[in-house]
């Protein structure tokens, strides 16, 4: 939409002296001014800036169209009419520079400072022509005037191919990204799946045992998930593993990683965390999971069995996930919705 705007607007201002002022003066430089605010608003609207400045933008527009009517019927004048599109065409490239780097999203750094240096320079451009335009005499047809109002068409067109340019770069890139994210995460439960936790386990394995760093890891599985299925019918299980996997993802810190390890087991891998900190942290769960509805017609709470493990210097890991394992066979040995340690370190049950 910003494209049909401003090229509605330079085909208008293209047209002189041959139709209507009110076409070639008012409304070419009102399109222009329209494609430039809706510039920001399409940048607000891939990069989830704050919303103000579109809003500022666009409560300036009915100000510049005024202005531009004014110098238009009123007070005729080329040079006034320029300065004003170009303090508001700069109002919107420096607004815009502020949206692309104000973003609540993660984007590629490169197109981001790609699209920040081409707005900031077509903002000191369009400063350096109010300045010009405020010494030089008169303007008497705007498609023979000075080349700093030539080159000003050229800068929109650069700043314009940049702008499709970057924006395909940064759609394309979150293409890829979603794509990606989507092979390492399990539907069901938004965790990651059985292949992402080979592939990062393995890696902080390997980042713990370097640096020396504690880690742990809690496998926990649902008890008697199986009548669930049976009694309740497997829309309530899926339900009942989508909601676990919300809990799991709500309540572990930010740097702790929690996997769908399969069926209703789940892996949890705790990076700078010691065995009885794990175990804490797997008390905490095993009190939300039992205190949580899972579905309107549960009658009884709803838990689950844990084993903890931690790392030690000459383990693989496979040796760590399987002494987790075997502490989840003991848990589940003495009761269920209990807490064991990894026969490493000594099973006892909480």
């Amino acid at each position: 939409m910003p494209y049909f705007f401003l090229m509605a607007g330079f085909s208008l201002l293209s047209f002189g002296d041959d139709i209507s002022f009110w076409l070639s003066k008012v409304a070419a430089n009102f399109c222009i001014a329209l494609g430039f605010a809706l510039v920001v608003l399409s940048l607000h609207q891939i990069r989830h800036a704050p919303l103000i400045y579109p809003l500022v933008v666009f409560s300036c527009l009915p100000l510049a169209l005024a202005a531009l009517i004014y110098y238009s019927v009123i007070e005729p004048s080329t040079n006034a009419r320029v300065v004003v599109i170009s303090v508001y065409v700069t109002l919107c490239t420096v607004s815009s520079a502020i949206v692309v780097n104000k973003s609540q999203v993660e984007d590629l750094k490169l197109p981001i400072m790609l699209l920040t240096g081409v707005l900031v320079i077509h903002s000191l451009f369009m400063l350096f022509r109010i300045w010009c335009t405020l010494r030089e005499p008169n303007i008497g047809d705007f498609l023979h005037a000075g080349n700093v109002h030539q080159l000003a068409i050229i800068m929109t067109a650069i700043l314009l191919s940049t702008l499709g340019f970057t924006y395909n770069w940064i759609l394309n890139a979150r293409l890829m990204e979603s794509l990606y994210s989507s092979s390492l995460k399990d539907s069901l439960t938004q965790l990651y799946n059985r292949r992402a936790m080979n592939e990062m386990t393995s890696r902080e394995l390997t980042r713990s045992l370097r640096h020396k760093h504690a880690l742990s890891v809690i496998i926990l599985d649902i008890d008697h998930f199986k009548q669930v299925n049976d009694v309740y019918g497997h829309q309530v299980g899926d339900r009942v593993l989508h909601n676990l996997g919300e809990i799991l993802i709500n309540n572990l810190r930010a740097h702790d990683v929690a996997f769908r390890y399969g069926g209703e087991e789940f892996l949890i891998m705790l990076p700078d965390t010691a065995i009885n900190d794990a175990c804490t942290a797997a008390e905490k769960l095993k009190v939300l999971i039992e205190s949580h509805t899972f579905w309107k017609q549960q009658e009884k709470p709803l838990t689950a069995s844990f084993g903890v493990a931690q790392l030690h210097p000459n383990d693989q890991r496979t040796n760590l996930i399987e002494r987790a394992d075997k502490a989840l066979y003991h848990a589940k040995e003495q009761g269920r919705n209990t807490v064991c340690k990894g026969e490493f370190e000594g099973t006892v049950s909480a």
